[in-house]
């Protein structure tokens, strides 16, 4: 019996006709290859609104640490003036007093980009036997040349200061690019000092002495020329005062240095530093007053990280 009309419908629609095969093929190609062209255009587009999928901190300014631990042998020069007198004594006429001392001399500097924050100290001591080269009155002691003066002086000294690569040139060659960069730092900050002096003078029976702590805000600038990274040259000059109140302070630092880098992260420098300063407090007979300086070498590792 042969199959019903509907029966064959069915049949019709579930069997392949081999005749329409290569058009669906074509049209399914077709379909495929819009949809693929489509997707590239948008991913074209969506790649050229962000070209740069990086995050955009990475490209920021890291912070760069230099730690020099440094060792600074100065000598003292200069009068003091204590309460009890009115008349100052000079280190330098005091043989032994004025004698070169070992100081700890530590200096941290963070840099990021053109901004870079440096805080450094100092401790000074001296506690020597010293001998009056000439006749001295000091805190109302009066010795003659030749006495015995035993002279007890702690210095201690701190600043913090803020500052911006304020000027830069890259000198060039054909052969070595960038072989010299010249720079200027401007900067700005505190220094605080502390002063401690004692001077006995078995001879007179008596001693004198005073202390005291000051602080004043300094203003400076550095100049560094660097040569192929692997040396480089530094002259820093700031200075300070606080002429206001019952405790005055002016003072002038210099720092001059040559450093050679074995590698990036590591450096060798030497060189000299010359502070002066005038510290006063007090009025009348009760003056305190040491006008003087301490200047010497210094050598130091610097540290990158």
């Amino acid at each position: 019996m042969p199959p019903s009309r509907s029966r064959q419908t069915v049949r019709n629609l579930f069997r392949p006709d081999l005749r329409a095969t290569p058009a669906l093929a074509a049209a399914c190609s077709i379909a495929i290859l819009s949809q693929t062209a489509i997707a590239g255009e948008w991913a074209g587009i969506v790649d050229a609104a962000q070209p740069d999928a990086a995050d955009p901190l990475d490209a920021r300014p890291r912070w760069e640490l230099i730690l020099s631990p440094t060792l600074w042998r100065p000598a003292l020069g200069g009068d003091i003036r204590l309460p009890g007198g009115r008349t100052k004594a000079t280190f330098e006429r005091l043989d032994g007093a004025d004698d070169p001392s070992l100081t700890p001399f530590p200096r941290l500097e963070a840099r990021r980009g053109d901004l870079f924050i440096t805080v450094s100290e100092f401790y000074f001591s001296i506690d020597e036997r010293a001998r009056a080269d000439n006749a001295e009155s000091v805190g109302g002691l009066d010795f003659a040349a030749g006495d015995r003066a035993n002279v007890d002086f702690d210095f201690l000294s701190a600043q913090v200061a803020v500052g911006v690569r304020a000027w830069e040139r890259v000198l060039t060659s054909e052969s070595r690019p960038g072989e010299v960069t010249l720079g200027l730092d401007a900067y700005g900050g505190f220094r605080i000092y502390s002063a401690d002096v004692r001077i006995a003078v078995p001879g007179a029976g008596g001693s004198a002495g005073d202390d005291g702590v000051w602080v004043e805000p300094i203003i400076g600038f550095r100049l560094s020329a660097d040569v192929l990274r692997r040396v480089s040259f530094f002259l820093s000059i700031d200075a300070g005062a606080q002429p206001f109140g019952d405790r005055s302070s002016f003072s002038v630092d210099i720092i001059t240095a040559i450093q050679v880098n074995p590698t990036p992260n590591l450096g060798l420098q030497f060189g000299w530093r010359q502070l002066a300063v005038d510290l006063e407090s007090g009025s009348g007979e009760d003056t305190f007053n040491f006008d003087g300086e301490l200047a010497g070498l210094f050598w130091s590792v610097v540290f990158r990280f």
